[in-house]
């Protein structure tokens, strides 16, 4: 996790997480150095320096490593100026890295088990006799629906969702779905009255109710798991070979998901690109789920109101 503007006056994780990196000895301050998502890194660097100094003295008084991350996603000139300016701007010196490469990763662990060895040790947390740890609640949910007819979800396990969950981010948001579907959210839904159109709010996220055995990105862990295992028994009905996924494969295995639902498909060694990377193109193209990827093959589903081989949802 990470901490945002207005972390110190409780925004996102806020106070839950200062107080946790409170009993640190040594802080890493990740900055991305790229502006892919369109912000000044120096400007990054100096609001949640800022943020800390808002909190505590003593957060803001720790000894920090300052890693750059992302230059993976700039050219090598572009990546050395980068830095180079941003530590102009800061007066530190930092370690560049990028996570997605693991390209200086080690030079960061070093740096880290050096500083480690000099840290001034945490302090003693002394509390109450009968201190209690303040309860949570993050299961607990209620629905309504409005005089409009929009269904409004909110509740414990909403407010827990609402800190951890980034729409933007398509594995987020895919876990949003999942804990919809797994804490019983869309059954009960469904049991309210919700059908296909009709607007369900949930905290601050807004979407268009569907029925959920229609996407099967939202199949549960447990089914998910049956997937896997009744895919042991079938054999590989198509192979991906050095064209990749072209849009005659497409059509081919979708009509065999209509029929089936559940296939196994085989990548060649000579595909131009990975297991992983074929089954989530095909899901993506094919609106199935990217049921696994092991080893050269794939497993994809995609329910259909027609009679197939397998049907569990």
């Amino acid at each position: 996790p990470g901490l945002i503007e207005g972390a110190s006056e409780g925004a996102g994780l806020g106070h839950d997480f200062l107080r946790h990196v409170e009993r640190v000895r040594l802080l890493v301050h990740v900055v991305d150095i790229s502006g892919s998502e369109g912000r000044d890194p120096y400007e990054d660097y100096v609001k949640i320096n800022g943020e800390l100094d808002n909190y505590s003295l003593k957060l803001s008084g720790l000894k920090q490593i300052v890693c750059v991350n992302k230059t993976d996603l700039l050219s090598e000139d572009d990546a050395k100026k980068a830095v180079s300016d941003f530590e102009k701007k800061a007066g530190v010196k930092v370690i560049a890295v990028s996570a997605y490469t693991h390209k200086g990763i080690d030079e960061l662990l070093k740096a880290v088990i050096e500083e480690l060895k000099t840290a001034d040790k945490p302090e003693d947390i002394y509390v109450e006799e009968n201190f209690e740890f303040e309860s949570r609640d993050n299961t607990s949910y209620e629905i309504e629906r409005e005089d409009d007819g929009t269904f409004a979800v909110y509740g414990g396990l909403i407010d827990m969702l609402a800190k951890n969950v980034i729409i933007s981010d398509a594995d987020s948001f895919r876990y949003f779905q999942k804990v919809l579907l797994d804490k019983g959210i869309i059954d009960a839904l469904r049991q309210k009255g919700a059908c296909d159109g009709d607007t369900v709010v949930v905290g601050d996220i807004e979407f268009e109710f569907l029925e959920y055995t229609r996407y099967p990105n939202m199949i549960s862990t447990k089914d998910r798991a049956k997937l896997k295992g009744l895919a042991q028994k079938i054999e590989p009905v198509f192979q991906i070979g050095k064209n990749g996924v072209t849009d005659n494969v497409i059509e081919q295995i979708s009509v065999a998901l209509d029929a089936r639902e559940l296939i196994k498909i085989n990548v060649l060694k000579n595909s131009d690109e990975n297991a992983k990377t074929v089954v989530n193109t095909l899901a993506e193209k094919l609106n199935a789920e990217a049921v696994a990827a092991i080893g050269n093959k794939i497993v994809l589903y995609r329910y259909s109101d027609k009679k197939g081989v397998v049907h569990v949802l």
